[in-house]
């Protein structure tokens, strides 16, 4: 019981550390990428714009993966599979 309670919080605590580095170090390259501390002023707001337009996708872009690979695909697949036999035909 104690070592399924620990591989839980063990994965529990990876999986956290994971969404945090993700978090970080997604916005960390995105400002790296488009910095908004130039002394162009068109460069700059340009570059608030590209962030403010990808930023949204950074999060939302791994849910709508994981939903697409965890819930539609087999959806599909089992309404596929359910008009064919075994064999595929």
């Amino acid at each position: 019981m104690f070592e399924q309670m620990f591989s839980a919080a063990v994965t529990v605590f990876i999986g956290v550390a994971g969404c945090i580095g993700y978090f970080y170090g997604s916005n960390y390259l995105l400002d790296r990428l488009f910095p908004a501390d130039l002394n162009e002023n068109e460069v700059v707001i340009r570059n608030l714009r590209v962030q403010g337009v990808v930023r949204p996708w950074l999060f939302l872009g791994p849910a709508l993966l994981l939903l697409i690979v965890y819930l539609i695909y087999p959806a599909i697949q089992t309404l596929w599979l359910s008009f064919h036999d075994k064999a595929g035909v």
